[in-house]
C-alpha cells in the first residue's frame, strides 16, 4: 500500500516490502515468529542498512537517516543533518523526565526515532541489523528490548555521538522537561522552534482528524499544536 501511494513522489526512491524480503531472506523467518509490531521494529535497522547501500551505489550517498513514521516534521532540520553527517553514527537520547527514568531506562537510553549513519558507521549498522534479525520482541529480556535497547551497548562499542538538540527529539516522555512558548506562531522549547515531534501513541485518520491521543501528560502548548 505504501509503495502504491508514494510511487509518484518526485525525488523519492520507494522500495516495496517484497523486494526487501527477497533481498534479505532472513526477514521471512523473522516475519513468521513475531507480531506485526515486532516485525516492523525488525525492519527498521535492516531497511536502513540496505538503503544506505542503494544510495551509495546509485547516487554516491554517504549517509542516511532512519526516521520513525510517527515523527511530525515541524521545521527545517537541514542544519541538524549537516552537523551530524560528519560522524559515523549519531543517536537521539530519550531525555526521559526524572520521575520516569527508573521505569523506562530498561527500554533503552536511546530512542530509535532518529538514527543517523554515515559510511564509516556501516559496522554499527551491520551489527544492529543482525541483532534485530536474531531477536526483536516487545519485552524486556536479558538486557534487550525490541530494536531499541541494543543501541545502548552498540553506542559504547562504536563510540556514537549523542544528538544534543531537544528541538528534534520532543516527545511525550520528555515534553515537560522544557520551557514552552509560542514565538511567531511557532511552538518553541527553551526559546528555539520545535523541528520534530514524536507523535507516540497518537492516531489520525486520512483527513487528519485525531482518533487517539497519547495517554502521556502533555504540556498545554504541545496539546494545542
Amino acid at each position: 500500500v505504501v509503495y502504491k501511494a508514494t510511487d509518484w513522489l518526485r525525488n523519492a526512491y520507494v522500495v516495496p516490502l517484497s523486494a526487501l524480503e527477497q533481498g534479505v531472506p532472513e526477514l521471512l523467518v523473522a516475519k513468521g515468529n513475531r507480531t506485526l509490531q515486532e516485525y516492523c521494529w525488525t525492519l527498521g535497522s535492516v531497511f536502513t542498512r540496505e538503503m544506505l547501500r542503494v544510495l551509495e551505489n546509485l547516487y554516491g550517498g554517504k549517509e542516511i537517516v532512519y526516521l520513525d513514521a510517527d515523527n511530525f516534521i515541524m521545521g527545517d532540520v537541514s542544519e541538524v543533518y549537516k552537523k551530524y553527517a560528519k560522524f559515523p553514527v549519531s543517536l537521539m537520547p530519550h531525555h526521559f523526565a526524572e520521575k520516569d527514568k527508573e521505569r523506562l531506562l530498561p527500554n533503552g537510553f536511546y530512542n530509535v526515532n532518529f538514527v543517523m549513519v554515515s559510511r564509516k558507521g556501516v559496522p554499527f549498522l551491520n551489527e544492529w541489523a543482525e541483532l534485530c534479525l536474531a531477536w526483536c520482541y516487545n519485552r524486556n529480556e536479558k538486557g534487550r528490548f525490541g530494536d531499541q535497547k541494543y543501541l545502548d551497548e552498540l553506542s559504547a562499542k562504536y563510540g556514537t555521538v549523542d544528538i544534543s538538540e531537544p528541538q528534534i527529539g520532543l516527545a511525550p516522555w520528555n515534553n515537560m522537561n522544557y520551557d514552552h512558548s509560542v514565538i511567531d506562531e511557532k511552538l518553541c522549547i527553551d526559546g528555539k522552534p520545535v523541528l520534530m515531534y514524536h507523535t507516540h501513541e497518537s492516531v489520525v485518520d486520512k483527513d487528519g482528524k485525531m482518533l487517539k491521543r497519547t495517554e502521556w501528560k502533555l504540556h498545554p502548548s504541545v496539546e494545542e499544536h
